[in-house]
């Protein structure tokens, strides 16, 4: 098997799927897709079983690589024994698995002979892990045999040259996000203006000064006196995360009940403006404040780099701000990384208790994650907002992640 240079978070290898032991399964709550080849290969051993659960995607949003799905029952992938374990693969082997099931949690994107692994924090284990870290998340490189297939890769003549900017743009989110003399608030606010200039460069085709940018840029931060003066001291209302959550359109398992636990909280109640359509909400500011101060106290002193590693592993593991493609820009998904972490601040201290163990806070963040991270229509909802209301810029970025 030939050997290949593999980039991996150090606890890559220490995730191992907690099997029927998991509260949040990856065969519940959420849509399984198969490519075109597998959806063949599958439909013919299914039916040799006499098992109907699969099925083609509507032909509007049907592509080779995501052909087919599992048709889901309430309790999940009918395929899912009692015990919690696969019926396709007790019958025929692990191989038989589609790639979304054999490598979930674990996400990868390769260039030649170039990996690069990671693990989604949409997955309660990999949320363990990250929980029982006491340090930055620190990444390795090593030379190893691979025979698992990543879900994307660089190819084209081109291939290197975009891989070496995709990597050099990475490290400077990573960089950034692991800046410990900064509050994680202003980091992912400085990251916004560094970035915001990068896409403009995108723009513009000028790729080439992207290097050289980043290079000042963190010449300039190094020498500031004072990085409170790059922002405006405006604030944002936590009403808007609040709006935010409950317009957001997700339909994963547990989602609803924790909107429903969310408004009972604060003391939400939630009004229609006939002449507009608009909804407005008034909630409890002096619970709000009072759960803010808990929050900080009982979770992020308590686990100061918790937070910190879930917005690493999602920009490396979704590629955000680093990989633009033909539907998102450098900058839209900076926004919508902001729209998820500060959203996720706020429900997470919407939700905070005196006596609240770790680990349901941590069903909290599975609920969401899986809900946002993996919801195009949610990513494509919430910037389609940022857009049309103006509010896509570095300013309200700055001030949005502080919201929360």
């Amino acid at each position: 098997m030939k050997m290949i240079d593999i980039i991996k978070p150090e606890l890559y290898d220490r995730f191992q799927c907690k099997g029927s032991a998991c509260r949040r399964t990856c065969c519940a709550g959420w849509k399984i897709t198969v490519s075109k080849s597998e959806y063949q290969d599958l439909k013919n051993k299914l039916d040799h079983t006499g098992t109907k659960t699969l099925q083609r995607m509507p032909e509007e949003s049907r592509s080779t690589l995501v052909y087919g799905e599992f048709v889901l029952d309430e309790k999940g992938c009918p395929l899912q024994s009692d015990e919690g374990l696969c019926r396709l693969q007790l019958s025929f082997g692990a191989e038989s698995l589609p790639h979304v099931c054999a490598f979930f949690p674990r996400q990868g994107i390769r260039c030649d002979d170039e990996l690069q692994l990671s693990l989604t924090p949409a997955c309660e284990r990999v949320l363990e892990l990250l929980l029982e870290g006491d340090k930055s998340l620190e990444f390795i490189r090593q030379k190893a045999s691979f025979s698992s297939k990543p879900i994307l890769r660089f190819t084209g003549k081109d291939a290197k040259t975009r891989w070496n900017h995709y990597i050099r743009i990475q490290e400077f989110c990573i960089l950034l996000l692991q800046a410990k003399d900064i509050s994680l608030d202003r980091r992912m606010s400085l990251l916004g203006l560094g970035l915001h200039q990068i896409n403009e460069y995108y723009k513009n085709d000028e790729i080439y000064k992207v290097s050289g940018y980043i290079d000042r840029y963190f010449a300039m931060l190094n020498n500031s006196e004072n990085i409170d003066n790059w922002f405006s001291s405006k604030t944002i209302d936590p009403a808007i995360l609040l709006g935010n959550f409950v317009t957001s359109k997700v339909s994963s398992e547990g989602y609803g009940e924790l909107l429903k636990r969310v408004l009972q909280e604060l003391k939400v109640t939630v009004q229609l403006k006939e002449k507009t359509g608009d909804t407005s909400f008034t909630y409890s500011r002096e619970e709000y404040k009072r759960r803010r101060k808990l929050f900080r106290i009982r979770f992020t002193e308590k686990h100061p780099y918790f937070l910190e590693n879930v917005m690493v592993m999602l920009f490396v593991g979704k590629h955000w701000a680093s990989l633009p493609d033909d539907s998102y820009s450098i900058w839209d998904q900076y926004m919508y990384a902001c729209w998820v972490y500060s959203n996720l601040k706020f429900v997470l201290t919407a939700c905070i208790k005196e006596d609240m163990e770790d680990e349901e806070l941590l069903d909290i963040c599975v609920i969401l994650l899986r809900g946002w991270i993996h919801n195009e229509r949610s990513k494509q909802e919430a910037i389609k907002n940022f857009h049309e209301t103006g509010s896509d810029t570095p300013a309200h970025m700055a001030m949005l992640v502080q919201a929360g």
